[in-house]
């Protein structure tokens, strides 16, 4: 998944479409019978973006941040922490594989997420 992820980024990037958030997650509002694997966060290493963000893309960031967090507690969401594992790790299928065998059918995006 990374690797076609990280194309499908380079390929909106070089194009005059631009990015979408619907480029990467599934429709909402419908309820889903049965697991689907997608792209439903972006996730930034702390390492990465010390080195490769300039300060003041540094700054973008992390008023982005700022105002989703805000945003989501002005709204009565919880924000929530996460666990990530890179899809390149040996054990990355095992991952999905648990999240697959307790995941049950709802409404794919709720006002809690």
């Amino acid at each position: 998944m990374g690797k076609a992820h990280l194309e499908r980024v380079r390929e909106k990037y070089q194009t005059s479409e631009g990015l979408k958030v619907s480029d990467f997650v599934e429709p909402t509002g419908k309820v889903s019978q049965e697991f689907k694997r997608y792209e439903k966060y972006a996730v930034f290493k702390f390492a990465d973006v010390q080195k490769y963000l300039s300060p003041s893309q540094l700054m973008a960031l992390t008023n982005i941040s700022m105002t989703i967090d805000q945003a989501r507690l002005k709204d009565g969401k919880v924000n929530h922490g996460y666990v990530v594992v890179s899809d390149d790790e040996p054990y990355a299928e095992e991952v999905w594989k648990l999240i697959e065998k307790n995941w049950t059918p709802r409404v794919e995006e709720t006002e809690d997420d």
